[in-house]
């Protein structure tokens, strides 16, 4: 897909990385190309352990929780 065309994409974006991750890359280069995206470090964890951290569930609840 063309980076251009990202920006076409009007639903909220949700993408969480653990700031050990050496697999998911630096997740803040995808700011410029949506218009509504919420990147969230999980400090001090890897690609497998992220989802498991509490600051992670929360907010994926609160990302879930937010008026579209």
């Amino acid at each position: 897909m063309d980076a251009k065309r990202f920006v076409e994409i009007n639903a909220p974006v949700l993408i969480c990385v653990g700031t050990k991750d050496d697999v998911a890359g630096d997740p803040h280069i995808f700011e410029p190309l949506f218009n509504h995206i919420r990147i969230v470090d999980i400090p001090d964890r890897d690609h497998n352990r992220t989802v498991g951290d509490r600051l992670y569930r929360q907010a994926v609840l609160d990302f879930l929780a937010e008026p579209l």
